[in-house]
């Protein structure tokens, strides 16, 4: 009976494909049923000895408990070897597959079955219900650090192209040159957008697939958490250098997106401004507004301005990275706001002198 069950699982479990049926997958579905159907075919007997039906059925419940281990751990097998798969060039392409949310689902069912196939009438009788759901619930929780690993990684590749821009770094002063002398032009808006479209999918597709909502929510919650908290280590990281506009461009999309899509998700305001978010929020407000005031300078006076001017943009930003290291994000963001009123005022009078040579040529 047990070699029997036990055959059926291995075979079952090799040619699993890890298409989602039901509550898990195929194999997994048909143990369930197997175990279930047969401990009611033995319960409905009725023996007329107690001490060997009470015997049968302790056999029965130990055997549901060793067939629900060993199919949680060839499922864990195969999800860290699926988990294992690169991810292509395009980082932000990247989409969680069915295997992946399958597997997952396989853990969860086998949460549910254990309460009726390993106890008796919802009493573990007989502590194996205890044992599998220790081991249940390990699996559950490291499929959810190794699930939130990867879709972290993205965000790893995300930034690491964001660093080639670094100010001092050779590819930043390139592209620096670049934009200043031969007039390429480039905005990490796309770039961005890009990681925005890859959050948002792989958010739609763990809501869909995964059956059990709190393992969702909980996933969701831990995946928004490690973000800000990269997001906010990296721009911790180069406190005291002013961040390309590529970058700036890039990051202050992902910031001001990111909130909308977890509060979609039915996260609670309360997690979402977390203090690592407002630090964020806070620093890019200040960039932002370093950024607009160095482009309508540059503009202004045709790339070339006075260093020791109190209007050089440089000095704006070198005062937002001081009130950054001196006085936190409080003094840096009323930094910012100084920025951002002089920028307003570089903007009018360059739209003025506009119009003034437009008209006067006109006339």
């Amino acid at each position: 009976m047990e070699s029997s069950i036990a055959q059926s699982i291995h075979k079952g479990f090799e040619k699993e494909r890890w298409e989602i049926k039901g509550n898990g997958c195929a194999t997994s579905e048909d143990l369930f049923w197997k175990l279930d159907a047969l401990q009611s075919f033995i319960r409905d007997l009725h023996w007329p000895d107690p001490e060997f039906g009470h015997h049968l059925n302790q056999r029965l419940k130990l055997m549901a408990c060793d067939m629900i281990e060993s199919c949680i751990q060839r499922t864990y097998t195969s999800f860290e070897t699926q988990l294992k798969k690169g991810i292509l060039l395009d980082a932000t392409a990247y989409v969680l597959p069915n295997e992946i949310l399958a597997m997952v689902n396989v853990v969860l069912d086998a949460k549910n079955q254990s309460l009726k196939l390993c106890a008796v009438d919802g009493v573990d009788v007989h502590k194996y219900h205890t044992k599998i759901d220790d081991q249940i619930e390990k699996t559950s929780a490291n499929m959810r650090v190794l699930l939130i690993g990867k879709l972290i990684s993205v965000l790893e590749k995300t930034l690491g192209k964001l660093s080639a821009y670094d100010e001092g770094s050779m590819m930043g002063s390139i592209l620096s040159f670049a934009n200043k002398k031969i007039n390429v032009t480039g905005t990490g808006v796309d770039l961005g957008k890009s990681y925005v479209s890859f959050v948002r999918n792989n958010m739609d597709t763990i809501a869909k697939r995964i059956t059990d909502d709190l393992w969702v929510l909980n996933i969701i919650e831990k995946w928004y958490f490690d973000q800000v908290q990269m997001l906010s280590t990296w721009l911790t990281d180069r406190l005291d250098k002013s961040l390309h506009p590529f970058q700036c461009t890039c990051l202050a999309h992902v910031v001001k997106k990111i909130y909308t899509e977890y509060e979609l998700q039915g996260m609670e305001e309360e997690k979402l401004n977390s203090n690592f978010y407002i630090q964020i929020e806070q620093r890019m407000a200040t960039e932002e507004a370093t950024c607009v005031l160095q482009n309508a300078e540059a503009n202004e006076n045709g790339g070339d301005y006075d260093e020791t001017d109190d209007k050089n943009p440089a000095a704006a930003a070198a005062a937002v990275k001081d009130a950054l290291a001196g006085g936190g994000v409080d003094k840096a963001a009323e930094a910012g706001k100084e920025a951002a009123a002089q920028a307003g005022k570089i903007l009018t009078k360059g739209i003025g002198g506009f119009a003034g040579k437009a008209f006067g040529s006109f006339f």
